[in-house]
């Protein structure tokens, strides 16, 4: 079976991505080689990336803890969407065979699997 770099050219990030995880799966798909289940794993992996993020954001704007009507202190909701999306994006870039850091390191991702272009 072909790559999807040697079939259709490297695809191009989804437009709903954010420009953080657009900036990685450029990354990603101009230094390797990907088959294209890779591809949707890699398209898994961004959009984790992005609810994250987001979630993130929500618990940084409003406070992390809060009180219930029984006066029980309770987590944001937002701290377990982010901890289960940053655990998907782990689960995504292993299944690819990614060895990377997040999306907003610097360091460039290392395939241990796969043939480097160039």
């Amino acid at each position: 079976m072909q790559s999807a770099r040697k079939s259709r050219g490297i695809p191009k990030p989804p437009a709903h991505l954010g420009d953080v995880s657009k900036g990685f799966w450029r990354v990603v798909t101009k230094g390797w080689e990907l088959e294209p289940h890779h591809i949707r794993l890699l398209q898994i992996a961004c959009e984790s990336w992005d609810r994250a993020i987001e979630a993130r954001e929500t618990v940084t704007g409003s406070k992390p803890y809060f009180t219930d009507r029984n006066l029980n202190i309770k987590a944001h909701p937002g701290i377990a969407v982010e901890q289960t999306a940053r655990k998907q994006f782990i689960a995504a870039l292993r299944e690819i065979g990614l060895d990377v850091k997040a999306p907003d390191s610097p360091r460039a991702p290392m395939l241990p699997v796969y043939r480097k272009v160039g």
